[in-house]
């Protein structure tokens, strides 16, 4: 402050008396609004602008910026609706009086006049709504109304539920379902369980049909109890040639599996995968099925001299062989298909596969001459 020159003091107090804001002089004087401010209370200047009601034109204490009370408030809302005299009255009314507060005998006039206004539901129409409460999938009463009586008023249902309490007690209605739910009519309910039930569908099929994240589908299905059963997504960008051939076959049977499933074993006080290994197929939860390429896994009887493998072949050798002692130590069965004997002979290849599924045998390994 001391440092500021006596002149530039000054000029801030001479654009202040000449009625300039504080903006204006900041501009001026190129300071900040707050070195200016502080100037200004240091030397004992009440730079606060003042403000004065519309009306009576006396200066305003309260918050209000262009009224200095409820009664200037009321006169000055005059307009095309309100006439000067309508408003004189009102201010007089209003002067030393609260509003009246609100009671029961309002609340029950209330419920009498919104029957009497919107009406009661017809036998036909509980008929419907009880259908929708028996099913269990909705607690969304407007949902309700906009599917089925979309010219009755839209929260009718929600003021007959708060009236019978008793009688929608009756009901088990599933809560937290997800919106997508919620909004559904009977005959989309319905149709959505048969579709989880069914099992033609995978997930993905399920979400661009009823625009559903997948994981709202499985916690649908678990709040309602449905079974869910579906055919594993379609093939994914990662997958070989011959997985593809493996994968078709499986479909085409009716095969219960999943693609692409990681293995792991999880540590808790590391917060890290002690294995992290990634199957090709899992039939049952305890079949593993390998689909091998020979040239990335290193096949036996094509490459027979192991010092001409390069890094990443040995690389992969040497996982392959920690995958077999984890599958195989966790109780998996394991089937190990090479590329070798996909082309050969992919009918008799298949045709083992199959065998080994309804077999007892815990490892077995392709082999066709």
């Amino acid at each position: 402050m001391d440092r500021i020159k006596k002149e530039i003091k000054l000029e801030i107090i001479e654009l202040f008396n000449q009625h300039k804001s504080i903006d204006e002089i900041s501009k001026k004087v190129n300071f900040s609004n707050y070195q200016i401010k502080r100037i200004l209370t240091r030397l004992q200047v009440d730079y606060k602008e003042k403000k004065y009601c519309i009306i009576c034109h006396e200066e305003i204490k309260s918050q209000g910026k262009k009224f200095c009370s409820r009664k200037c408030y009321d006169i000055g809302r005059v307009g095309e609706k309100h006439t000067e005299e309508w408003c004189n009255n009102i201010a007089k009314s209003l002067t030393g009086k609260k509003q009246p507060q609100k009671g029961n005998l309002i609340s029950n006039a209330r419920k009498v006049g919104y029957i009497k206004s919107y009406g009661s539901f017809s036998e036909e129409e509980m008929s419907i709504i009880e259908k929708y409460f028996k099913a269990g999938f909705t607690s969304n009463f407007k949902a309700i109304m906009r599917n089925e009586f979309p010219n009755r008023h839209i929260s009718l249902l929600q003021h007959y539920v708060k009236t019978n309490k008793e009688w929608y007690s009756n009901f088990k209605i599933v809560k937290c379902n997800p919106p997508e739910i919620d909004s559904m009519r009977l005959y989309e309910w319905e149709q959505f369980k048969i579709d989880c039930i069914s099992g033609k569908y995978s997930l993905n099929e399920l979400y661009k049909k009823y625009n559903m994240l997948e994981r709202k589908i499985i916690n649908a299905c678990k709040r309602n109890n449905i079974d869910l059963k579906y055919v594993p997504n379609k093939v994914n960008v990662k997958q070989t040639q011959i997985e593809k051939m493996v994968f078709d076959y499986l479909k085409n049977n009716n095969i219960n599996f999943k693609s692409e499933v990681y293995v792991n074993k999880f540590l808790a006080k590391t917060n890290k995968y002690k294995y992290r290994f990634r199957i090709d197929f899992i039939i049952n939860d305890n079949i593993a099925i390998e689909v091998n390429g020979d040239y990335w896994h290193s096949n036996p009887r094509v490459y027979h001299d192991i010092n001409k493998l390069n890094p990443l072949q040995k690389r992969n050798i040497e996982n392959d062989i920690k995958k077999k002692k984890y599958l195989l130590e966790n109780n998996y069965r394991l089937y190990i298909i090479w590329e070798k004997d996909l082309y050969t002979n992919l009918q008799l290849a298949l045709n083992n596969l199959k065998n080994f599924i309804n077999s007892d045998k815990i490892f077995e390994e392709s082999y066709i001459l």
